[in-house]
């Protein structure tokens, strides 16, 4: 089972893919859907870097599929007010991975403007010393 300082990690390492000239968000990008994708799992160990300290977290059908947590997302208090944005980045990066749906750079950009949102409102946690 992952613990908060894996999923911190994870965070910061899909964080800085993105700024990777690979994947930077503009008309010019070939793999929007990647970005795409790559916003939602940034945002999942965002929630998971959360998650992973509570009691809850560690039974293992709690954290097992998206259905799950996104339904954790939609009904604990610390995680309503994101769950839209949430579940939007959720919804885009299925139809990128599933899809086969090309992406505009315009959508894109205000997808990772919703990652942006849950950044600020849920942020990273800090690790005690």
């Amino acid at each position: 089972m992952s613990n908060v300082q894996q999923h911190i990690g994870q965070y910061r390492k899909n964080k800085g893919l993105l700024s990777e000239s690979l994947f930077l968000i503009n008309d010019e990008c070939r793999y929007l859907d990647w970005v795409t994708t790559i916003i939602f799992y940034t945002a999942l160990h965002l929630v998971h870097s959360h998650l992973a300290s509570e009691p809850l977290y560690a039974m293992e059908q709690l954290r097992d599929t998206h259905g799950k947590l996104n339904n954790l997302v939609s009904t604990l208090s610390k995680f309503k007010h994101i769950s839209a944005e949430y579940n939007l980045l959720y919804m885009e990066s299925r139809k990128a991975r599933y899809g086969c749906i090309p992406f505009r750079a315009r959508k894109v950009q205000q997808l990772y403007d919703k990652l942006q949102l849950i950044e600020q409102t849920v942020p990273v946690p800090q690790l005690s010393a």
